[in-house]
């Protein structure tokens, strides 16, 4: 193998190396861009979550309170419907 083929031969290796380098430097790149917005978006899913329970502490028992009264009044529309039910069947 003369000289000039060799040169040859090692310039084309270094050129793919360097292309291999420099894919793996975009894809660690985006993968790093990646983790950055998964890290923002789990901070504000955090702050959400936080803004949330401090709603829900200044509402507290009112919320709680309304809900279950609620419950119980479709609980008892239910309970007439089928004793109508009940009634025009039998």
């Amino acid at each position: 193998m003369s000289k000039q083929t060799a040169v040859y031969s090692l310039q084309r290796k270094l050129k793919t190396c360097k292309q291999s380098i420099l894919s793996k430097e975009l894809q660690v790149s985006l993968l790093q861009k990646k983790v950055e917005a998964l890290e923002q978006s789990s901070k504000s899913s955090t702050h959400m979550e936080r803004d949330l329970e401090e709603a829900s502490k200044k509402v507290g028992h009112t919320v709680h309170a309304g809900l279950a009264s609620e419950n119980m009044h479709v609980r008892a529309c239910m309970l007439c419907f089928t004793d109508e039910e009940v009634g025009e069947a039998g």
